[in-house]
């Protein structure tokens, strides 16, 4: 009786320990995924968006999928939705579709675009939560550009004119900004301009039944403020 009181013992310590090790790996992910995902050589933009993107990670998955979605030379475009493609991803898979995506020279529209194609969170964690609440019209005032934009859920579209009688459509498409609020992505659908007209991209820390000022960025990487004022629904 003593001897099976004994094994008892010793059995049931075994398991208390493995499940002491099993916590503390589980606990640990996020710092491992953070250490094998951070560059040799990363600014501390890069820094942020790995933390983020590590966040609750299980395993580190994330952080391999991040260090092949990576060029050998990178911008802070290419991090920020690099990481988005990763946080949370199953394989490596969307990281090595990314990379192929942008392709070797990338710019703006190649790094938007391999976004889109590649990211599998797209719709489920990095756009808006409560895209379902955002309906609405808003007056749109953006440089010498004047136009209405209207949003259901998390997409919609905008329509913008100039004072010389150009005119530009647009689709919109709201997705989660990593360093806080959210980004209207643009994609020109029309346009009635002999100029070129590069989509816009509004940077909006939240949304509001008020008169609020905007960031816009277009393709080009080019930045100015704009402003949105609600008209209703």
């Amino acid at each position: 009786m003593k001897i099976r009181k004994y094994l008892q013992i010793i059995i049931i310590s075994n398991v208390l320990a493995l499940l002491t090790i099993n916590v503390k790996f589980a606990q640990a992910n996020p710092l491992k995924c953070y250490q094998q995902a951070l560059p040799t050589f990363a600014n501390s933009y890069t820094d942020d968006l790995v933390t983020w993107m590590c966040q609750g990670a299980t395993n580190t998955i994330p952080a391999q999928c991040f260090r092949a979605a990576l060029p050998t030379f990178y911008d802070d475009q290419v991090a920020k939705r690099a990481a988005m493609v990763c946080k949370q991803a199953k394989s490596i898979a969307p990281g090595q579709c990314f990379i192929q995506a942008i392709g070797t020279f990338y710019n703006f529209a190649s790094v938007e675009r391999g976004f889109k194609l590649c990211s599998p969170n797209q719709t489920a964690s990095n756009t808006n939560p409560y895209s379902k609440n955002i309906y609405g019209a808003w007056a749109v005032k953006s440089r010498r550009w004047n136009g209405i934009l209207r949003m259901r859920g998390n997409s919609g579209n905008m329509v913008l004119v100039s004072g010389a009688g150009a005119a530009v459509e647009q689709k919109m498409t709201l997705n989660v900004n990593p360093e806080g609020g959210y980004i209207l992505n643009g994609e020109v659908l029309t346009k009635y301009t002999n100029e070129e007209y590069e989509a816009d991209n509004f940077y909006i820390e939240r949304f509001s039944q008020d008169s609020f000022s905007i960031r816009n960025c277009d393709h080009s990487g080019e930045c100015y403020s704009a402003s949105l004022v609600y008209l209703g629904k």
